[in-house]
């Protein structure tokens, strides 16, 4: 049972537009695998975020389809240290030493929390664990979660889940081919991942170019397509798993995407969208938010959508809204 408490943060955490105007016309080919289609996803769903704290009243009222999430964010990788994110020796960023220090630091804390507070619930009572399949945030939930991997590999499923990765600009938001990554994580399930390469870098290059062609964001300048993402997962998380308590491994730009997008204020740090080519009507049709933010703590949804620092952790309820 988790006590009445506020969630608690862990803390160990221009010139493109004349260019996009002559892609324009090749921009809207299909969502690539791994991806969501927008015909695919254009049926809504709807989220309702509320405090911890309203966990008992949900339950109380017999709500259905209600699971406890903890967001982690990887801890520190070989692209943050100067934000060299086109460095081709960053490409699939690996964690530092002292993003190796921050999971050590968190799996610490695993150890010392007491019961009823929500970190020891993340690693007492949590059935599935969601990591981006990245390498960075497969090693930060296999470090910061060490008796989860290690002891309970039988009663906890692993599994990669394509849809939370970063967003993807540039070398280090580059995956390796699963088939790699299998043999390096052998206790990952990487069967939701749809392509063995990585679908959707392979996807701009064949639109826009590699690297010395096109050297702006990419993802980050069509940005629904995240925000689509993030709706394929929810989706993914409620439709098909019955797990109740589960960690989801991810990145700060993708965290930062789903959280705010549609809220009022918008995206943070929100770019020109230079390659975002949709009609006015496929907008208004997807720029919807992807949570809705409830319960009675006004500060909830700041908390929330402020930027998550390396290796932090945020616990709250989920609520999968069958009446929108």
């Amino acid at each position: 049972f988790i006590m009445l408490l506020f969630p608690i943060r862990f803390i160990l955490f221009g010139s493109a537009w004349s260019r996009s105007k002559q892609i324009s016309n090749r921009l809207f080919s299909s969502f690539p695998a791994g991806g969501a289609a927008m015909s695919s996803l254009s049926t809504k769903i709807t989220i309702d975020a509320y405090p911890l704290s309203e966990l008992p009243k949900l339950e109380e009222a017999a709500k259905k389809n209600i699971k406890i999430v903890h967001i982690i964010r990887h801890a520190e990788g070989t692209h943050n240290v100067n934000k060299d994110y086109k460095d081709e020796r960053n490409t699939d960023a690996r964690l530092t030493a002292k993003g190796m220090a921050q999971c050590q630091a968190l799996a610490t804390q695993c150890v010392e929390t007491k019961e009823g507070y929500p970190l020891f619930s993340a690693v007492h009572n949590t059935k599935l664990v969601v990591v981006s399949p990245m390498t960075r945030c497969i090693q930060t939930a296999m470090y910061s979660f060490p008796d989860i991997f290690k002891d309970r590999q039988s009663d906890v499923k692993l599994v990669a889940q394509e849809s939370i990765r970063e967003t993807v600009n540039y070398a280090c938001d580059r995956r390796r081919s699963i088939s790699e990554l299998r043999k390096e994580f052998p206790c990952i399930d990487f069967s939701q991942v749809s392509s063995d390469h990585d679908a959707i870098w392979k996807s701009y290059i064949e639109r826009i170019g590699p690297s010395e062609k096109w050297n702006n964001h990419r993802e980050s300048a069509e940005l629904w397509k995240v925000a689509e993402r993030g709706r394929e997962f929810w989706r993914w998380l409620f439709d098909t798993r019955t797990e109740k308590e589960v960690i989801i491994c991810t990145h700060s730009a993708f965290l930062r995407c789903i959280l705010s997008w549609g809220q009022k204020g918008g995206v943070k740090d929100m770019m020109k969208q230079v390659l975002d080519d949709r009609s006015e009507q496929q907008q208004q049709q997807l720029d919807v938010p992807l949570l809705r933010y409830c319960g009675d703590d006004e500060n909830f949804e700041q908390y929330i959508r402020d930027d998550f620092k390396n290796c932090e952790v945020r616990s709250f309820v989920v609520v999968l809204n069958e009446n929108d």
